[in-house]
């Protein structure tokens, strides 16, 4: 279905003007006041009152400024977001952090020289998260896409932000989500928005740029979908974000407005969803094994296969040249497809990789879709590195004694040069990839 051209964004209310809101009855609303006199005001000047008090408490962070802004700090804008139950603590003194964010274009992976087979060249770092563990499991963890600045989130409903270097790896930011333990947080694909949702009706967005965070408070218009926003992922492109909703159906809002713009469907439940690397298809793994590609301009099912030997489906991932497209199950088998997937309903997998033990959790191809890192929080250690040209796991590492614990989160760096693993102690721990020149 799609939503009418005239939709109202999700977080818009029609009653502001003529709702009326005291500024007498709390003492923190008597702040709001302009004079002594003022007992009341209107709804929409309400929240402009809020939105311009939120700016005076948490100005916008000085590496998110632009030469312009930090040449007259004083000016700033108004929030077009509504005032939202967060706090921000800024890290100002934060090593070489001033204007990291404002990096905001992707980082273009290189060709890269071929990787070789059986060995993976891996020195472990500081800790990326070593000025600020979280108190409780890791369970987001991205790179920016300048390769500089890394996010960690999880259930202590705190997402913080570092600048990597593996030596350092200064906090730069933290946002505290008061009413919402993280479940999963990403930021888009410009670097300009962080979007971090938990088991709650709405989800945060954070523009890191401008230093605001706006709370949406549903994914459609009416309540006939039940999202699980735990569960989403954001297209290459940043135009939509799709929601893995009850029943089979995932919702997709558009990015900008937040905005409802329709759904899709398929047959049971949805194991897990993945987006081509062009951003106009979105696969859905279906419970039921079988693998649909829609077309999110036209919302029309273009192709439909079935996982071989199919069961319990648990994870899903393309890589962003598209050449590969991995499922992961209940039973820790990986099937790993090449691009003809798309031409038989019946595909037959390159490999069937079992090096884990326990129910995948995740799947993350490398940029140059040269290595699959596949891992579970089944069991501790279950995190395996696959060479993706011959099909094989590395032999060197990890090894009995890497110190990974039950792995909730894995991210490579845009160019590869590092790899982060978020695990159940509230650690990000930090490997460099030596093959990568760059990160």
């Amino acid at each position: 279905m799609i939503a009418p051209l005239g939709a109202k964004a999700a977080w818009e209310d029609e009653d502001d003007v003529q709702l009326r809101v005291s500024l007498t009855d709390r003492n923190r609303l008597r702040k709001l006041r302009q004079t002594e006199e003022e007992t009341a005001v209107a709804g929409d000047e309400y929240q402009r009152r809020l939105r311009q008090q939120f700016q005076r408490v948490h100005p916008k962070p000085k590496w998110a400024l632009t030469a312009t802004e930090r040449a007259s700090r004083g000016a700033g804008h108004d929030l077009d977001e509504d005032d939202s139950d967060a706090e921000m603590e800024v890290e100002e003194d934060a090593s070489n952090a001033l204007g990291l964010l404002q990096q905001s274009s992707r980082l273009l992976a290189k060709a890269s020289r071929r990787l070789a087979t059986g060995r993976l060249e891996v020195e472990r770092v500081k800790d990326a998260n070593q000025k600020a563990y979280s108190k409780m499991a890791v369970q987001s963890v991205e790179f920016h896409p300048n390769g500089q600045v890394l996010l960690a989130a999880g259930p202590d409903k705190t997402l913080r932000l570092f600048q990597v270097d593996g030596k350092h790896n200064d906090k730069i930011q933290s946002v505290v989500f008061k009413d919402m333990p993280i479940s999963r947080a990403r930021f888009d694909h410009a670097g300009k928005r962080i979007v971090a949702t938990g088991r709650r009706p709405f989800f945060y967005v954070f523009d890191v740029e401008a230093g605001q965070v706006s709370r949406v408070p549903q994914v459609r218009p009416s309540s006939a979908s039940k999202m699980s926003p735990d569960r989403f992922e954001i297209s290459p492109d940043d135009r939509f974000i799709a929601f893995i909703a009850k029943g089979g159906v995932i919702d997709l809002m558009s990015l900008e407005t937040k905005r409802w713009v329709g759904d899709v469907r398929v047959n049971r439940g949805v194991a897990d969803i993945a987006w081509s690397g062009d951003g106009r298809h979105l696969y859905v793994l279906s419970t039921e094994a079988e693998v649909y590609r829609w077309d999110v301009d036209t919302l029309r099912c273009t192709h439909r296969f079935r996982d071989d030997g199919g069961f319990g489906p648990t994870a899903l991932a393309v890589s962003a040249n598209d050449q590969y497209l991995a499922i992961g199950s209940n039973s820790g088998m990986v099937n790993v497809y090449d691009r003809t997937v798309n031409d038989s309903a019946t595909p037959k997998p390159l490999k069937t990789l079992g090096q884990l033990t326990t129910p995948v959790l995740g799947l993350k191809f490398s940029s140059d879709a040269q290595i699959l890192c596949t891992y579970s929080r089944g069991k501790k250690d279950q995190l395996r590195m696959i060479h993706l040209p011959s099909l094989t796991a590395f032999s060197n590492w990890p090894t009995p004694a890497t110190p990974l614990s039950y792995v909730h989160a894995v991210s490579f760096s845009p160019n590869t040069g590092y790899v982060a693993v978020g695990n159940d102690k509230g650690r990000v721990i930090l490997y460099r990839l030596k093959h990568y020149g760059r990160a």
